[in-house]
């Protein structure tokens, strides 16, 4: 039994290092993106790799209190943290998402598309089971909130209050938007006294492990329900899923970064 134990183990970590070799070599470098950005429609890191190097990150529990989301377009909240987002509303704790943007420079043809968005949310929080959460939108514009970082960070302190568990995107996250919301946000978070934990989105696509502060990782486990919940969220985008006219925002292979049984933030 215990030689059973110890192959399994060995195999279990020549895994963990053979899907970090290959996410190594998918992903773009620090001086390919900031050259290139990123293309959605490219394969980019697989779903897969991510999921087994992400095994031994430290698991993580939300905190009791507010927990707060700061969402720079309509479903960045569902992507990045809508299992925490299900797990504190069944818990009873306050859930505030800060949507900044409306997302209606998003690159689909469709009508009226910042209320579609918005109705896209409000059906994902419903769908996490997260009807009652308070929603304040700052409605800054799509694709300018870098211009507006100051303004947004002293926002962010009139709306988070002290013991809040603040969850918003990663600095290097590869969207403009997204990343001026993570620096808003770390300024916010020192001058409310508030637990920050920041969420990758598009860096899971475009990123490699050596990209990643591995010491900083923690990872929540999603009970089913909460998975399950999630996945019904994630499909209410269908702008962003399945445009009638365009290319998926978020393709089929970036999707599934986010149908995985736990969620990652980094400290």
């Amino acid at each position: 039994m215990r030689g059973e134990r110890a192959n399994a183990l060995r195999a279990a970590s020549t895994a963990h290092e053979l899907a970090r070799g290959l996410l190594t070599g998918c992903a773009m470098t620090s001086e390919q993106a900031s050259k290139s950005g990123f293309d959605e429609q490219r394969p980019g890191t697989p779903a897969w790799a991510w999921t087994v190097a992400l095994q031994d990150v430290p698991r993580w529990d939300l905190p009791p209190g507010p927990l707060t989301v700061v969402a720079p377009h309509p479903d960045d909240e569902t992507l990045g943290a809508g299992g925490v987002i299900a797990l504190a509303a069944r818990r009873g704790q306050a859930v505030t998402i800060v949507a900044v943007t409306d997302g209606e420079a998003a690159p689909v043809h469709m009508d009226a598309l910042a209320q579609l968005r918005l109705r896209e949310q409000e059906r994902a929080l419903e769908a996490l089971g997260a009807k009652e959460a308070h929603i304040v939108r700052l409605e800054l514009p799509d694709g300018e909130v870098t211009a507006r970082t100051d303004a947004l960070s002293t926002a962010l302190e009139l709306l988070v209050p002290p013991g809040t568990t603040l969850l918003a995107p990663w600095r290097h996250d590869g969207h403009p938007d997204h990343e001026a919301c993570a620096r808003a946000a770390e300024r916010a978070a020192e001058t409310a006294g508030a637990r920050l934990y920041r969420y990758p989105i598009w860096a899971w696509h475009h990123r490699g492990p050596e990209h990643l502060p591995w010491p900083r990782l923690r990872r929540m486990d999603l009970p089913d329900w909460a998975a399950a919940a999630k996945r019904r969220a994630v499909a209410c985008y269908e702008s962003q899923l399945r445009p009638p006219k365009d290319p998926p925002v978020v393709p089929p292979h970036v999707e599934a970064h986010f149908h995985r049984p736990f969620e990652v933030f980094i400290a």
